[in-house]
C-alpha cells in the first residue's frame, strides 16, 4: 500500500505547479498543492471507469498538464547524479524524454488504483524567497494516514514548481537516483545501455508494487 501510495501521490505531485485562470488566486505553495490536488482527483474520477480499456486520454491529459509545470530537467539530472556530467547533450535529452514517458505510464496507473478519502495541508515552510516545503496529510478510505512533504522552488518565470517529494520518509528523488546508480553498476557503467533500458527498469518497479 505504501509503495502504491508513493507512486500515486507523485503523479499528483508533479502537477502541483499548475495554475489555471479559474484558480488564479492559488499562487502560494500550499494553495497550489490543495487546488491542483482537487483538479487531479477530479480528472481521475472522470476517466476511471474507461481507463482500463482506453488509458490514453488520461495519460495525455496528465502529460499536457505536467510538462509546462514540472522541472523534469532538474529531476532527471538529480536521478543521473554524477553521471549527468559524463553524459552528452543527446544522452541527457534521451534520458529526460524516457524518464518522463515512463513516469506518465507508471504513475497514471497508480493514481487510478489508489483512493483518497481526505487530504489537507499541515504545514508550509519557506526556506527562502525561492524555496519552500509543504507538508500534506493524506487519509485513505481505511483510515491510514500518510505524511507527504513536497519540495518546491521558483523557476526562472517566478512560478512555484515541485522538485521532489518525500512520503513517510521515502525520498523519491533519492530512490530513483539509487536505481540509476545500480543500473550503471549492473551494466558495466555503460551509460547508453542504462538510458536505453530505463523503461524496463521502471517496469520492473511497477511489478514490485503490484
Amino acid at each position: 500500500m505504501l509503495r502504491k501510495l508513493t507512486l500515486s501521490l507523485f503523479s499528483a505531485m508533479v502537477l502541483f505547479g499548475l495554475t489555471t485562470p479559474a484558480h488564479a488566486h492559488a499562487e502560494e505553495p500550499d494553495q497550489i498543492i490543495m487546488v491542483v490536488s482537487e483538479q487531479v482527483l477530479d480528472a481521475v474520477k472522470a476517466e476511471k471507469d474507461t481507463f482500463k480499456n482506453n488509458p490514453q486520454p488520461l495519460k495525455t491529459k496528465l502529460l499536457t498538464l505536467m510538462e509546462p509545470h514540472t522541472d523534469f530537467e532538474s529531476f532527471a539530472k538529480g536521478v543521473m547524479g554524477g553521471y549527468y556530467d559524463e553524459a552528452t547533450p543527446e544522452q541527457r535529452e534521451k534520458f529526460m524524454h524516457d524518464f518522463k514517458s515512463t513516469l506518465i505510464d507508471l504513475y497514471t496507473k497508480a493514481l487510478v488504483a489508489f483512493e483518497v478519502k481526505e487530504m489537507k495541508v499541515q504545514d508550509t515552510n519557506y526556506r527562502n524567497a525561492k524555496s519552500a516545503s509543504v507538508v500534506m496529510v493524506v487519509t485513505s478510505p481505511d483510515e491510514n494516514t500518510y505524511l507527504v512533504q513536497y519540495s518546491m522552488r521558483k523557476d526562472d518565470a517566478d512560478k512555484w514548481v515541485v522538485r521532489n517529494v518525500v512520503l513517510d520518509g521515502v525520498n523519491l528523488g533519492l530512490t530513483y537516483r539509487n536505481q540509476f546508480k545500480s543500473a550503471m553498476e549492473t551494466n558495466g557503467h555503460d551509460l547508453d545501455k542504462v538510458i536505453l533500458g530505463w523503461a524496463s527498469t521502471m517496469k520492473d518497479q511497477e511489478h514490485e508494487t503490484q
